[in-house]
């Protein structure tokens, strides 16, 4: 846990300490990604993450890059499996990086 520091309000302008770190909405947010990357139901993870709303969930299962590569490769394996062609690789500074808390 990293340390608060001290500041001001911005409301009231009073001192106040200000946590500096992850939030709860940090860790909800890297759990409905990976819920969702792993396959998992929009219904069962909405579910297990507490969200109410298909648009509430949605705000949390952040798409990046890095995911449209994926889709594409997996795209592009669909089709060729379909097809009998050869899958040509995707360069490795296109592959996905590993998992960050955003």
């Amino acid at each position: 846990m990293e340390q608060a520091e001290q500041g001001r309000c911005p409301r009231c302008n009073n001192r106040a300490w200000k946590y500096v770190g992850l939030l709860v909405h940090d860790m909800r947010r890297t759990a409905v990604r990976n819920l969702r990357r792993a396959g998992v139901a929009e219904q069962v993870a909405m579910s297990i993450s507490g969200h109410k709303t298909s648009s509430i969930f949605r705000r949390y299962d952040i798409v990046n890059n890095d995911d449209k590569v994926l889709a594409l490769q997996q795209l592009q394996k669909a089709q060729a499996a379909s097809s009998g062609k050869v899958v040509v690789k995707v360069p490795a500074q296109a592959a996905p990086a590993t998992d960050k808390v955003q």
